[in-house]
This record gives C-alpha cells, structure tokens and sequence, in this order.
C-alpha cells in the first residue's frame, strides 16, 4: 500500500507545501519512502511501501526519454511479461519494477494500456510533451482514488480523503452529503462516485481521468476502459468437471502471478471457501513457510478464527491472529 497526491492547475504554480502536507498525513500507506515533484503545472507526491525492487524504483518517477513524470500506488500483476513485449518493441527499462512498466506502456499505447494491466492500481502520470495529466484506476476499483477541484488551488487528488482535511481552506469548504449517510446506512457502501462530502467525489473503477488546458475549469470528463457486464453476455455450455477443471487452473495461476514480490509472502485467512481454497493453493504451488493472517471479533457470530485455526492446522502453518 502506497499513497499518492497531488495538485494541477493551467493557471498558476500549485503550491508545493500544500501537496507536502497532504503526503505526509499520508505517511501511514507508505513508510519506506516519500518523495515529491514539481513543475509550473504539477506538485506530485508519493509515500512508497517498498514491496517489488526494494532500492530502486523510487518515485515519482520520470522517464528520461520524455520526462512524463509517474506516481502510483498498487500492483500489476502481469507487468513481467509486459515488459518482455516492450522490449521486444525497443524501449529499455533501468529498475526491476512494475512502476516503470506502467510508463513505459503510456509511452508505447496511450491510454490504451489501461486495457493491458491486470492488477490493482491508481496512477498519475504527467505527460510532458502534450501538457496532461492521466489518472487511472484498475478495473475492480480496489486502489482508492479521490478528487475535487479547488478554486484557489485547482485540480487536487489523493488517495485519502483525510489529506483534504488537512487544507483548512478546502475544510471550510466541504458540506456533508446526507445522501451519502442514507446511502451507507441502507447499504454499508457507497456506489458511483460518491463520499460524504457533497465536493469530492471517488474516481470510479475501470475508468480514466485526462485533464489538460482546454478542458481545465470545465466538467470533469471521466471515461470508462473496461466494461464487466461483457462478460455476462455469451453463456459458456460447461458441465460441472469442466467448470471445476477451469477454476481450479484459473485460481492456480492467478496466484502464481501474484507470487512475484521481494517480500515474504502472506495470506488473510478467514475460514471461508476463498481464502481457504487461496491458502490451499498457495501452500501447494510455494512449499515454504509461509503465513497467514486472521481477524477475529469479541462478538461471537462474526468471529471465524476457529474455522481459519482449523485451514491452518490442515496446511501445517503459522496463524497470526489481530482483535
């Protein structure tokens, strides 16, 4: 888990203490490195969590080809053979991680490389040559995305909404949104682009943010890349066996995929079928000693930690519990 803010304005220089202070609060989300950028139109920050090339790989990051700029918080799954296609095409890359993949990409696809990750994501990147900014999110929307637009500061994002709180100015601005507070007691989510404030909105899932100078000051367009009911369209005829077949090879290499990191790797275990089925997979695809991670409650009906124990015992591993 990272964290990324920042502020672009067409009209004047964002201040940097602003966005300083707005990564620092931050400071949670990555506490391996911060680091920060600026130019007439831009002030980026990043707070890392080192998890793939733990000494390289610092951002922001920019791309000495063009010198697009990039922040961005999450992983992409497949960004090895990304890379392996990329160079085949002629770019050349100087750190192992995935963060210089997602640049590399922009520079060969355009927004069309949104459409090429799999993984969870959020993603600025400044492009120098046409003066735009590119926010991205991954298609499932698990990496956090938050904006509003300032009249004295501009355009301004980050991945908490505590950040904003920080600016007193944009403090006294925010109205609670009551629709919101009916809408999470109802559901306990909220849907679209909704916050409890009437001015900051979440950037949607499977969608793009381009904001540039003719469209600065106008409504914010947001585009969607991805699409899930696509999938509910064409109906596949598969008996029991070959669904089974399909989901315990799909599982297997989703994990496999996931399994690239500098870091030990760890599974949350609940109990349930699918972090049961994960850690199953997990433990048979890497026999090492791995971990596994469980919450549990003081209220009875919502503790599992006797389900997990058992997965646990089964698997012949470590299980770390956290009230």
């Amino acid at each position: 888990m990272c964290s990324i803010s920042g502020i672009c304005n067409f009209e004047k220089k964002p201040p940097t203490q602003i966005v300083e202070l707005m990564t620092k609060s931050l400071s949670h989300r990555g506490p391996d490195d911060i680091g920060f950028f600026q130019n007439e139109n831009i002030s980026l920050g990043h707070n890392r969590l080192s998890i793939i090339d733990l000494r390289n790989s610092k951002q922001p990051m920019k791309d000495n080809e063009n010198k697009n700029i990039i922040i961005f918080n999450g992983e992409i799954y497949n960004f090895k053979e990304l890379k392996f296609n990329l160079e085949s095409l002629g770019h050349k890359f100087e750190t192992e991680g995935d963060t210089e993949v997602i640049l590399k990409s922009y520079n060969q696809w355009g927004v069309e490389c949104l459409k090429k990750f799999e993984g969870m994501f959020v993603f600025c990147i400044w492009d120098d040559k046409k003066k735009q900014l590119f926010i991205g999110r991954d298609k499932f929307g698990e990496k956090p995305l938050f904006y509003y637009f300032s009249k004295k500061y501009g355009f301004i994002f980050s991945s908490e909404i505590r950040s904003f709180l920080q600016i007193k100015e944009i403090k006294d601005e925010l109205r609670l949104n009551t629709d919101s507070i009916n809408q999470y007691l109802s559901l306990n989510y909220l849907i679209n682009n909704k916050t409890f404030f009437n001015e900051i909105k979440s950037l949607s899932p499977a969608s793009y943010i381009i904001l540039n100078s003719k469209n600065f000051k106008k409504e914010i367009l947001i585009q969607k890349y991805w699409f899930l009911e696509e999938y509910f369209k064409k109906k596949t005829k598969d008996n029991f066996d070959q669904a089974s077949e399909k989901i315990d090879f799909l599982l297997e290499k989703s994990i496999k995929q996931k399994m690239f990191s500098d870091v030990e790797n760890g599974v949350f275990l609940s109990g349930g079928i699918d972090s049961s089925a994960i850690s199953l997979k997990l433990k048979k695809i890497d026999n090492h000693v791995m971990s596994a991670h469980n919450i549990l409650f003081k209220e009875k009906k919502f503790n599992e930690s006797a389900d997990a124990k058992i997965i646990a015992n089964y698997l012949n591993i470590d299980l770390n519990h956290y009230e």
